[in-house]
């Protein structure tokens, strides 16, 4: 199904909304993902997820991330699409390894996911836009550490980094301009370097075309 159809699945009580500032779902209803791979790739993480009867965990996941529907704030709106981007983490291992499944509790601030065929566990982290690409690399640092530092044990780690959406504008940032993804692999590769660390990067939502991946 198109992302439409899917919101209107997990949030049938939010309206489409034409604004732009409009709350991300809202809007999100009112656009197709014709000649928008950051949509189309969303919605068919979605139906991923539905194959492998892991739909209604999805669902609770994503209403939970949002909380109040009448008090949509950038805080929940964050939450949000957090949870997509681990939508999308669940589809590449879906796809790219075994049967996964979301894990129910939560690895200090990460939900993951595993994939129990390979004894892999799949740390999803969406990259929040920020002023500056320093902060980018900073904020990569410190979830390089955190994984290591939450999975001591003989697990393989797989580190899934969606960039941040800009709906109207993804062409001309993160995960497309190379003069910004081009130093963020380097970085994301010497953090790594000596780690028994996997990693993906992905464009916004693109689970089926990562940037890059080691794993």
């Amino acid at each position: 199904m198109d992302i439409q159809d899917w919101l209107d699945v997990i949030y049938p009580e939010v309206n489409p909304d034409l604004d732009p500032r409009a709350p991300f779902i809202a809007h999100i209803k009112t656009r197709t993902p014709e000649h928008n791979p950051p949509l189309f790739w969303l919605g068919s993480a979605l139906d991923e997820i539905s194959e492998t009867n892991e739909m209604d965990t999805f669902i609770k996941k994503a209403r939970n991330a949002v909380g109040d529907l009448n008090q949509f704030s950038w805080s929940n709106e964050q939450a949000c699409l957090d949870v997509f981007s681990q939508a999308c983490a669940f589809a590449w291992a879906s796809k790219n390894l075994s049967k996964p499944q979301f894990m129910e509790e939560s690895q200090g601030e990460y939900a993951c996911i595993f994939v129990p065929e390979f004894n892999t566990t799949i740390v999803p982290k969406r990259i929040r836009h920020v002023r500056h690409f320093k902060d980018i690399v900073d904020d990569i640092s410190n979830f390089v550490t955190d994984v290591q530092q939450l999975f001591t044990n003989e697990q393989t780690k797989i580190g899934y980094l969606d960039t941040y959406l800009n709906l109207d504008w993804y062409a001309q940032d993160l995960g497309y301009r190379l003069e910004l993804t081009e130093p963020l692999v380097g970085a994301l590769k010497n953090f790594t370097g000596d780690q028994d660390l996997r990693f993906v990067l992905t464009r916004p939502f693109q689970w089926g075309n990562p940037v890059a991946s080691w794993y």
